[in-house]
Parts: C-alpha cells; sequence; structure tokens
C-alpha cells in the first residue's frame, strides 16, 4: 500500500472519504447519546478512533504526494529524526508549565490559552530541530540511545 502511493492513490482517496463519514456518524451518535444501543454504545468511541486514524494516515499521505504539501511536510523532517528528543522536550514542558511543582498553569489556563502555548512550543521543536538538524547527524537523547545500545560513543557532528 504505501511502496507503490502513486498507485494506490484511490485507495487511499476512498480511505479518506470513508473516515471522514465513519466519524461523523460516530460523532453524531455519541452527541445524541443514543442508550437503545447499550452495550454497544461503548463501541462508538473505538469505531471513531480507527476512523479518525485512517483519515489522519489517508490526508497525509495525499497531502505528501502533492507537491506543495510535500514542501510543507519537509519542515518536519528534522522534528521526525528527532522523535525521542521531542517526545522529551514535550514531557518536560508539560510537567514543568501544567503541573504544582511548575507554573501550575493545568488548574487555571483555558483550553484556548493550552493549545497556544503548545502551539507555540511545538513551533520552537520545528525551529529547534531544524538547526540541530542541520549541525549534528541525530538529535541529542537519540545519539545517547545509540551510543548506549552500541556500548561505543557515536560519531554526532556531522
Amino acid at each position: 500500500l504505501f511502496n507503490k502511493i502513486h498507485g494506490n492513490m484511490v485507495t487511499f482517496v476512498k480511505m479518506l472519504v470513508i473516515g471522514i463519514s465513519v466519524a461523523l456518524a460516530a460523532m453524531g451518535l455519541m452527541r445524541a447519546n443514543i442508550t437503545a444501543l447499550g452495550q454497544a454504545a461503548q463501541v462508538i468511541p473505538i469505531l471513531l478512533q480507527v476512523a479518525l486514524s485512517c483519515t489522519y494516515v489517508a490526508g497525509i499521505v495525499l497531502l505528501y504526494w502533492e507537491t506543495p504539501g510535500k514542501k510543507i511536510l519537509q519542515v518536519l523532517d528534522p522534528v521526525g529524526k528527532m522523535g525521542l528528543t521531542t517526545y522529551l522536550m514535550q514531557s518536560a514542558f508539560g510537567l514543568i508549565y501544567y503541573y504544582g511543582f511548575g507554573m501550575g498553569a493545568g488548574s487555571y489556563v483555558t483550553v484556548k490559552v493550552a493549545l497556544c502555548a503548545v502551539s507555540l512550543f511545538f513551533l520552537f521543536q520545528v525551529v529547534f530541530a531544524g538547526f540541530w538538524m542541520s549541525k549534528f547527524r541525530y538529535g541529542p537523547f537519540e545519539w545517547l540511545w545509540r551510543s548506549l545500545t552500541y556500548l561505543k560513543v557515536q560519531p554526532i557532528l556531522k
């Protein structure tokens, strides 16, 4: 499916349309709070998650396939190459920003403010990752992990 993307474009378009349709239907059922479904209603959130996952995958593949979309997504390449570092930085930011031993903002910020804060932090990460990966082969934690795995200090400079 992913090896021959150009030959499978129709499949990804179908996946996108079906994913959006199923997700909208599942959200409608959840919003209606249908009690007549009984235990079967517990499956609806799972169905929604699967449908949204398919929609995200198909949407990203289709966006990446188009030249303008590919150029936009290539900005995120360095962040992907530093996945562990990005994850650890986001975790540290979340702990410091939201919990009581840091700023404790989790108890008083609105969803909009929180979304702005994490979006700005991710933008910082995109810029930082681009700079870092222009100078180094690996992210800092990826380099540490690789060095520990091979029990030998790995070269980090490009």
